[in-house]
């Protein structure tokens, strides 16, 4: 047997040799597919199914206080249902958990470089136990001790880039002074670059250093605790003691209740989704070119009947004829496979190179074992597929077929390519509903409302250092002064300051306390916080839909005057007009409302619009941290260096950060939603050509196998368009039909990316369209020139033969 599979083996590669252009379409559409496929599968394989990188990773969970309330009751907010803890819990928890063997948290910070190369640096503030827990061993020195916590050493841990760019990679650094903004500090050890958790990566640590009054603070909630798993616990069990350990000794206005989450599932679930969507587009392209490599090699089998007739009259059964076809297939998939390996490790840079910020892990992406045999058992698929196919139909006649003298196209033949076409052309047409679905919901999020006019507008962060700049007013001195300074530069309208600044500042919720006549009752509730100039609405054109913005002349003292957004004064007091006068506290501090502020998006496009107000900087003191925002008259990008001197004019010491255009940020922050629409619209073009290809074949198949009958239908005076019309009339009824059987799958596509769309609906007459114009499209350019080419026929000379 093997000896007759060698045989067979000699005779393919023979065949195959003699034939490159097939064979090279053949291989080039199989290793293409079959690339995608592995590079797709193996960033699916490294970022959702890998164990995270650290001992024990799968006994590694977040833990978090929840508001149960909130995410029931319509008046309040959804998004708070899981919260950091503050300093006191996590205190509390660690010394009392019975079903975790280590908690450790996490914050982060802003450091500052002094002069002369002021810059931020990215800082991380830990406890002790925070590196052990993920097994981080450092390139030199110590990590944490416990006293660290206790106690402000001014001792830092840096990162292995900041050891190598600052430090030239000094083995001795240890030791060593890190001048910072605030004071200098002892550095005790590096951390390798390979250590990362979630999508930011720390260029430096430092302790908790905690004091009493650290303690005592429990409505600061931004430690973000990570635990262990004891042996044999499970989530259920440790969501159930956390459950009782944080409603033990904290109270609060509003039922709390805890949550425990493996760490892996909460760092890929945001991009689970996307990445199975992706790699269900490559597996159908996959589908695709197994059924057109199939109906290349049925095409070619219907050629080979008179080999075959000649092969069952020396004496060669049956099974013996259907082996040397699965050989021969094999070879142009294994080549293909291989070809496709190659592919793939090209392919995955590519996609690590263009993956946005919020894809985690992508260090764990590429071509290894686990994606090697995902190749390998995608070629065993295609050559079965493959190659089974042809085999199946030349012998399904039986040996009438083979030894008939009759045609060499046989129906069985006609009827097994009608049906890979089908096949590839339903592929090809769902595959272009998904690429339109995606761009559709690109272009509707890029011209999403968002609440302000977003051209024009120019951004800088600037970030105080502590020891220059420690009190209050010192702050707002620097940015009325920074304000000014801007809005005085050429072709800048107006500018203003703003704690954040849509599309470029994480979320700033904060509870705050409606008083007991307010809808609802008392209650604690959320909304996010601004502090902003009095020209901040005029700056970024929010209209004021009801009362008043701010004023200079607003008075320091007293109550403090806000401005809530739409959103804000629909859910807490049920409208615009009756939010004016309102009342709600934080605190000690009481504000009033004033205005009523158009609805923001904040977040991302696809987010809706949060409840929002906003202080005047007037009243209460901005932070130390603040961006600066101007509208201009000319193309904002201009003026970025002229921004950049202008307020470093100011204090060479203050760093100026991330100047550029709100455009930019609204382009950025659609990233996730561009990656892949790009990528599945490669895929469909790559599908939509390999079935126009298919449909072409086939067609210039039917061409030559009926070169007889046109001659015969020309010669008795048949026009030669009606000819070139019998092709196209083939060539669209597949096309019809494959195009009904792509709107089944535009349908299923459209509901298995749901969650991922923005303004398109299931039922999309739009996608609809796209649908049967791929058809038609795919029908006119595979089958126009074949068909094109049969009313070129020579009546004579077939009439001759």
């Amino acid at each position: 047997m093997s000896h007759a599979i060698r045989r067979d083996a000699r005779h393919g590669l023979r065949r195959w040799r003699q034939r490159p252009l097939f064979s090279f379409a053949a291989i080039a559409t199989i290793a293409l597919s079959i690339g995608a496929a592995t590079a797709i599968f193996s960033m699916v394989d490294g970022v959702l199914l890998k164990p995270l990188p650290f001992p024990s990773a799968s006994r590694l969970v977040l833990v978090n206080r929840t508001y149960p309330d909130w995410i029931s009751d319509p008046i309040l907010s959804k998004s708070w249902d899981r919260i950091s803890l503050a300093w006191p819990e996590f205190f509390f928890v660690r010394d009392r958990m019975r079903t975790l063997d280590a908690l450790a948290v996490r914050t982060s910070a802003l450091g500052l470089l002094p002069p002369p190369d002021a810059r931020e640096l990215r800082v991380d503030i830990v406890s002790a136990g925070y590196f052990p827990l993920f097994g981080v061993r450092p390139l030199a020195g110590r990590l944490f001790e416990a006293d660290d916590d206790l106690a402000d050493r001014k001792v830092v841990l840096v990162g292995e880039a900041l050891w190598r760019s600052r430090f030239g990679a000094d083995p001795a650094i240890v030791g060593r002074s890190l001048p910072l903004a605030d004071g200098a500090r002892t550095v005790i050890g590096v951390i390798p670059a390979t250590f990362r958790i979630g999508f930011g990566r720390a260029e430096i640590w430092e302790p908790l250093s905690v004091t009493p009054a650290n303690r005592r603070v429990d409505n600061d909630r931004n430690l973000d605790a990570y635990g262990r798993l004891r042996a044999g616990a499970t989530i259920a069990d440790a969501t159930a003691e956390m459950d009782v350990l944080l409603r033990a000794n904290f109270r609060f206005t509003t039922r709390t209740g805890a949550s425990v989450t493996s760490l892996a599932e909460r760092q890929v679930a945001p991009v689970r989704t996307p990445l199975f969507v992706l790699l269900g587009g490559a597996l159908l392209l996959l589908v695709m070119a197994c059924a057109n490599v199939a109906g290349f090699l049925v095409g070619d089998a219907s050629s080979r009947v008179h080999e075959m007739r000649v092969r069952t009259a020396l004496g060669a059964a049956r099974g013996r004829l259907v082996s040397q076809l699965l050989v021969e297939s094999a070879i142009l998939t294994a080549i293909g496979g291989a070809a496709g390996c190659i592919v793939a490790a090209w392919g995955v840079r590519v996609l690590v190179a263009l993956a946005p910020s919020s894809v985690p892990r992508l260090l764990l992406v590429g071509v290894d074992t686990r994606a090697l045999l995902f190749a390998f058992a995608s070629t065993a698929v295609a050559a079965l597929l493959a190659g089974t196919i042809p085999a199946f139909v030349l012998a399904r006649g039986g040996t009438a077929t083979l030894t008939s003298a009759s045609a060499r196209v046989t129906p069985a033949h006609r009827r097994a390519q009608a049906r890979l076409l089908v096949v590839q052309l339903a592929v090809g047409v769902t595959m272009l509903a998904g690429a339109a679905l995606f761009v559709r919901t690109l272009r509707n999020l890029d011209r999403a409302e968002v609440g302000f006019t977003r051209g024009n507008l120019l951004s800088a962060r600037v970030s105080l250092p502590p020891p220059l700049y420690r009190t209050p007013d010192r702050w707002r001195e620097y940015f009325s002064r920074a304000e000014e300074a801007v809005a005085r530069l050429p072709g800048v309208e107006a500018a203003a300051v703003s704690s954040g600044l849509p599309f470029a500042t994480g979320r700033a919720s904060t509870s705050i306390v409606l008083p007991a006549d307010a809808p609802g009752g008392s209650r604690e509730v959320e909304a996010q916080r601004r502090f902003v100039s009095p020209g901040y609405f005029r700056v970024m054109e929010v209209p004021i839909l009801a009362g008043r913005g701010f004023s200079a002349g607003d008075p320091p003292g007293g109550d403090v005057f806000v401005v809530v957004s739409r959103e804000m004064a629909q859910r807490f007091w049920r409208g615009q007009t009756a939010a004016l006068g309102q009342r709600f506290s934080q605190g000690t501090v009481q504000f009033v409302v004033v205005g009523v502020a158009g609805d923001v998006r904040d977040q991302t496009l696809a987010t809706e619009p949060m409840s929002t107000f906003y202080v005047s900087t007037v009243q209460r003191p901005p932070w130390p941290t603040m961006r600066i925002v101007a509208r201009t008259a000319v193309a904002p990008a201009t003026l970025a260096d002229s921004a950049r001197r202008a307020l470093g004019g100011i204090d060479p010491a203050v760093p100026v950060e991330d100047v550029t255009t709100v455009d930019q940020l609204v382009f950025t922050s659609l990233e996730d939603q561009r990656y892949r629409a790009v990528l599945l619209t490669a895929l469909a073009s790559v599908a939509a050509a390999l079935a126009a290809i298919g449909l072409y074949g086939a067609i210039a198949r039917g061409v030559t196998d009926r070169r007889r009958e046109i001659g015969v239908r020309l010669a008795l005076g048949a026009r030669p368009q009606q000819v070139t019309g019998m092709f196209l009339a083939q060539a669209a009824r597949l096309a019809a039909i494959g195009g009904l059987l792509g709107l089944f799958g535009a349908y299923a596509a459209a509901r298995v990316s749901a969650t991922l769309l923005f303004g398109v609906g299931t039922l999309d007459l739009w996608t609809m369209a796209v649908v049967l114009a791929g058809a038609a499209l795919i029908a006119l350019s595979g089958g126009y020139f074949p068909a094109r080419r049969a009313s070129t026929v020579s009546p004579a000379e077939i009439l001759r033969d």
